[in-house]
C-alpha cells in the first residue's frame, strides 16, 4: 500500500537529516515528501499499482499539522502538494515503471534540488537521506550534466555522419530493383525490363540502354555495400 512509513509521523526524525543549511520548519514537509518518493520507488520496483485513496492519509496529516509561518513553509508545501497531485494523476493513468520513476526523479532532481535539498538514496536502506545541497553536490551534478551533453552532441554528430546523402540514397538502390516501376510490366532475372507497361516487347536499342544503366547502378551499389562492411 502506498503511503507513509508505518512508524513515522509528521514529527518523526527517522529519515536521515544532515546539515544546518536546511531550516527546521521545513523538516515535517521534507519527511513527507521523502516518504512519498520512497514509496514511489518501492512501487516501481515491485510493479505494484498506486491507488487514489493512498494519498488521503497524507493530505489529512497536512491539514491537521500547524504551520509555523505560512510564508516560510510555502515553498515546501508547494512541492508536497505537487508530489501528491502527481501521485493522484498516476492513479488515473496507465501506470508503468518509467512513469512512476519519472515522478520520483523529478521530486529529487528538480523540485527539492531547487530548494537546496537533496534526497540521497542508500543501498542499505529503503529510505533516502535528506541532506542540504552542498558545493560538492552541485559540482558533481554539473559535471554529470556536462558529460551527458557531450555524449548527446557526440551521438548527434555520429548520427549525422551516418545519415545517407542524396548520393548514398541512389547507391543504396539494388540494380535488381532499379527498374521496378509502372513503366514496365516484365523483367528478366537481373531486373532488366523486357516489356513496357502495355506488355509490348522492348526494342533492342531500348534494352541496350537499360542494360548500361543497370551495369552502372550495379557498380555503385557494390561499392556502397563494400563501404558498409568496413
Amino acid at each position: 500500500m502506498f503511503g507513509l512509513n508505518g512508524t513515522a509521523t509528521i514529527d518523526s526524525e527517522i529519515i536521515g537529516w544532515s546539515g544546518i543549511d536546511i531550516p527546521a520548519y521545513a523538516m515535517p514537509y521534507l519527511i513527507l515528501i521523502s516518504s512519498i518518493r520512497d514509496q514511489l520507488r518501492k512501487q516501481a520496483q515491485q510493479k505494484g499499482p498506486i491507488h487514489v485513496e493512498d494519498v488521503t492519509d497524507i493530505r489529512q496529516k497536512i491539514r491537521d499539522s500547524p504551520s509555523p509561518d505560512a510564508s516560510e513553509t510555502a515553498p515546501y508545501k508547494k512541492v508536497l502538494d505537487s508530489a501528491l497531485d502527481s501521485v493522484t494523476q498516476l492513479t488515473a493513468s496507465e501506470q508503468s515503471t518509467a512513469s512512476i520513476m519519472e515522478v520520483a526523479d523529478r521530486i529529487r532532481d528538480e523540485d527539492l534540488w531547487n530548494l537546496g535539498v537533496y534526497l540521497e538514496d542508500r543501498a542499505d536502506s529503503p529510505m533516502a537521506r535528506i541532506r542540504p545541497v552542498t558545493k560538492e553536490l552541485r559540482e558533481a551534478k554539473e559535471a554529470q550534466q556536462a558529460k551527458k551533453a557531450k555524449k548527446s552532441i557526440a551521438d548527434r554528430s555520429r548520427n549525422l555522419a551516418k545519415a545517407p546523402t542524396a548520393k548514398d540514397d541512389k547507391r543504396m538502390i539494388s540494380p535488381l530493383e532499379l527498374f521496378k516501376n509502372e513503366e514496365y510490366s516484365a523483367w528478366n532475372e537481373d531486373g532488366i525490363p523486357t516489356k513496357d507497361k502495355d506488355g509490348n516487347e522492348l526494342t533492342n536499342s531500348k534494352t541496350k540502354k537499360l542494360k548500361k544503366q543497370w551495369e552502372h547502378q550495379k557498380r555503385l551499389h557494390d561499392q556502397w555495400q563494400s563501404q558498409q562492411q568496413t
